[in-house]
């Protein structure tokens, strides 16, 4: 399984690649591919940090976020939990 956090930049989503997120972070993931932004191609508005989750890691016990917009949804995972699992900047 896979899951997507957008960075904002770059060197952010690089970092979060090499050193991981904050432990006592609440991370927003989707496990779909990030859609379009305000008409854009998606790489041109954000980078991914992809998250490389074992089979069977069960999404819905951790809480979704509110207030996104429809058919996107997002949880919020703990930092300390997705830096046990492989991170990627995607596409390179």
């Amino acid at each position: 399984m896979v899951v997507y956090h957008c960075c904002l930049s770059i060197a952010a989503a690089q970092l979060i690649e090499h050193v991981g997120f904050k432990s006592s972070d609440l991370v927003p993931v989707t496990d779909t591919v990030p859609v379009e932004r305000l008409g854009q191609d998606p790489w041109e508005s954000q980078v991914i940090v992809a998250i490389g989750l074992p089979f069977g890691f069960d999404l819905d016990k951790y809480p979704l976020l509110e207030g996104k917009p429809a058919g996107m949804v997002e949880r919020l995972i703990p930092g300390s939990v997705l830096n046990r699992f492989t991170r990627a900047v995607w596409p390179n």
